[in-house]
């Protein structure tokens, strides 16, 4: 019985933590060096969004959505980047689930020419009552800055 138990509480436990990472894991990229080469890619048109909410937007994902359609799930310090023709876009974020009841969900509506590259970052405001989610468009130096202390 002794052993049962002891077997039991090892592998809940083990169980626990990898339902735990996993579920902060996202679809997004976290590579520098892949994040660079996508950035340089000179025949693209192409968005990147950067998931920079800090410690305490950490513990859910955060959907990207563009034109209604949701293109990445992002844990913390994970960009999506999404190839799209030229035109206006509309993009979102928030978070997943109850998570994110009673946090605002941030739009960004934006146009894109031919081969042109566009940076936004998604931060978290907190506040005592109210967090607030910021979806900004940023420059790439910006964007490669964040991405390199992430």
């Amino acid at each position: 019985m002794h052993l049962l138990i002891r077997y039991l509480k090892q592998h809940v436990g083990a169980t626990a933590l990898v339902f735990f990472l996993v579920g902060c894991a996202g679809t997004g990229i976290k590579d520098p060096n892949i994040i660079r080469q996508a950035v340089n890619d000179p025949s693209t048109t192409s968005i990147f969004v950067l998931r920079n909410t800090g410690f305490q937007g950490s513990a859910a994902l955060l959907d990207v959505g563009l034109n209604g359609v949701v293109i990445g799930n992002l844990g913390a310090g994970e960009t999506v980047t999404y190839q799209l023709d030229p035109g206006l876009h509309t993009l979102t974020a928030n978070f997943r689930g109850i998570s994110g009841v009673g946090v605002n969900d941030p739009v960004a509506t934006f146009e894109i020419e031919n081969q042109e590259k566009k940076f936004f970052a998604v931060s978290l405001r907190t506040g005592l009552l109210v967090n607030t989610l910021i979806l900004s468009e940023i420059s790439e130096d910006s964007y490669l800055s964040l991405i390199i202390g992430n």
